[in-house]
């Protein structure tokens, strides 16, 4: 069934509306970040790499599109509450209930355009919250099996990202081209490789994604990876936090891969957090990880701890309070401006 693959245009009301909301809520997150920063100082006292290992996970939703009044749909409803209660309460996802029937369901804010054609139906929905949107991940009709459940929380090359994730700055995941091909990515990957364990040790990591594998199919998907398509390369830190953008095909150079794996490197700011940078793997992550967390510091860090920037406070009359208080009235004045935006969309009639 390709229902779930479809796309929409929006309507331009609702186009307005939602760059309303997407502009709203960066400057809310600016704010807040903005206010935060006042109280604790501008960098944090760790790397953005270090910080994606305190922050929330991003949480997806499972979706049961169905009538739950009816036994069929009260059971799979009831099956899926019990495993996220118990094998998978540790799996970033929330369960969900829509009945198609009802007109006031948004259905782009979950990443399909409007009610599926066949009932029952469960889906996975990715959430990226950076980028204020939705996207199908996987779905079942009418409901995943006990071995769907299985590969959902879980797989072999997951397991190896927590494995590795939490000792070094990074996991790159390696999906080659289909088919034979001759191809200098491995040569590159590995001069990164090397480069980053001489000067920001211990280094990276590098796990080879085989796109064939039907173990792997929900990462693919969460991805986006082809079965026929090019050579991809991911950048995973933190609690499987993906990187965005990944790179494909001649994108991935070393120049590329070092810029990207710079960010992980560089003093926390509390206006751009790690959340921004990417979006959390649908896994389970366990609280036994956490004791394993390596403390890497940058040598940027070091620098900035020594002169006493990092974690430093800001004292009552200082300039740096003056700015803090300057950025945080004009922020105001640009909440209130995208609020009438989103008003004055709303009262504007569709044309």
């Amino acid at each position: 069934m390709r229902f779930f693959e479809k796309t929409t245009r929006l309507r331009p009301r609702t186009c307005m509306l939602v760059s309303a909301a997407k502009t709203l809520w960066t400057l809310a997150g600016m704010l807040a970040a903005v206010l935060s920063c006042a109280t604790t100082g501008f960098p944090c006292d760790t790397t953005v790499r270090g910080k994606a290992f305190e922050e929330m996970r991003d949480i997806h939703r499972l979706i049961i599109l169905a009538d739950e009044n009816e036994l069929q749909n009260r059971t799979i409803a009831g099956q899926l509450r019990s495993w996220l209660a118990g094998p998978a309460r540790l799996f970033n996802a929330e369960l969900l209930v829509l009945d198609p029937r009802d007109e006031k369901i948004e259905w782009l804010d979950y990443g399909i355009p409007g009610p599926p054609p066949e009932l029952p139906a469960v889906a996975l929905i990715g959430r990226d919250r950076a980028r204020f949107r939705s996207f199908v991940i996987a779905h079942w009709e009418p409901a995943p099996t006990g071995t769907d459940l299985e590969l959902l929380t879980s797989s072999p090359l997951r397991e190896a990202i927590k494995r590795d994730v939490v000792g070094h700055w990074a996991v790159l995941l390696y999906a080659p081209a289909a088919g034979p091909s001759i191809s200098g990515t491995p040569s590159v990957l590995e001069e990164v490789q090397a480069l980053w364990t001489e000067k920001h040790p211990p280094g990276i990591t590098i796990l080879q994604f085989d796109r064939t594998d039907p173990r792997e199919k929900l990462l693919a998907s969460f991805i986006g990876l082809e079965p026929d398509g090019p050579e991809w390369v991911g950048i995973v830190f933190g609690r499987g936090k993906m990187m965005i953008p990944p790179l494909e095909g001649e994108e991935i150079t070393t120049g590329s891969l070092n810029t990207l794996l710079g960010k992980l490197v560089e003093i926390c700011s509390c206006v751009e957090p790690p959340s921004m940078l990417g979006v959390d793997i649908p896994m389970t992550w366990e609280p036994t990880l956490e004791p394993k967390i390596v403390s890497l510091v940058a040598p940027e860090m070091k620098q900035a701890v020594q002169s006493g920037l990092a974690g430093s406070e800001i004292e009552s009359g200082s300039p740096r309070l003056t700015i803090v208080v300057m950025g945080v009235l004009v922020l105001s004045m640009l909440v209130v401006g995208a609020v009438t935006l989103v008003v004055s969309a709303r009262r504007r009639p569709v044309v």
